[in-house]
């Protein structure tokens, strides 16, 4: 009887040591997980998006083309 009461006390200790170390792995996943979701808010505030640069491009393009159209006009005068 006293043998299988240290085997039961051996086997609580390994689960609370495992249930202790998945419950620091746990914790550093969510801290890892947070930071992540912060570089992520950053990236969104701080870098544009390739459609809206694809489109302010177009945009940049149109005015420079008025911009050698009236260019021209003024070179012909």
């Amino acid at each position: 009887m006293n043998m299988a009461l240290t085997i039961e006390t051996a086997l609580q200790i390994t689960l609370s040591l495992v249930a202790a170390l998945g419950g620091m792995w746990m914790r550093t996943l969510q801290g890892d997980i947070k930071e992540l979701e912060r570089d992520m808010q950053l990236i969104r505030d701080h870098y544009q998006r390739r459609d809206d640069a694809h489109r302010e491009f177009e945009q940049i393009m149109v005015l420079l083309q008025r911009i050698e159209q009236k260019l021209d006009k003024k070179a012909d005068k």
